[in-house]
């Protein structure tokens, strides 16, 4: 017979184990970040009025509106943004038109590819894996 430690064990794995059965789900900021796709500007047309995640590059940021260079090309505006510190970010929100009104953002630092992200992008969104992402 194998014993186990009990999950209230300093252990690293326990520890993790319990902080993952600790949190709560079901607010509408976790659901959105679980179920929200990943999208470059050539698919705001697809996402009207629906919570998504794009990442950009910083142009612009003053009195609350953004301007993000989209990693497919162009700039997107991102309605009620806040300062960000970093060069990249990924901004979760709904799409309103050929906008974002930002929920909630996290930085991705000052050194992230673009490029590598787009083909990421024109891999889900492509007819021959998207079944995969959806």
């Amino acid at each position: 017979m194998i014993r186990r430690p009990p999950r209230s064990t300093l252990s690293s794995s326990s520890a993790a184990s319990d902080v993952y059965k600790r949190q709560e789900y079901g607010d509408s900021k976790t659901q959105n970040m679980e179920c929200s796709p990943r999208i470059g500007k050539s698919h705001f047309g697809d996402y009207n009025g629906k919570v998504v995640r794009f990442v950009g590059k910083v142009k612009s940021n003053n009195g609350g509106v953004a301007v993000l260079e989209a990693p497919d090309g162009g700039e997107v505006t991102v309605q009620n943004s806040t300062p960000y510190s970093t060069q990249f970010v990924e901004v979760l929100g709904s799409v309103q038109g050929n906008a974002i009104a930002q929920q909630s953002y996290v930085d991705f630092g000052d050194n992230f590819h673009m490029e590598n992200y787009n083909q990421m992008l024109r891999l889900v969104h492509g007819n021959r894996v998207s079944s995969l992402f959806a």
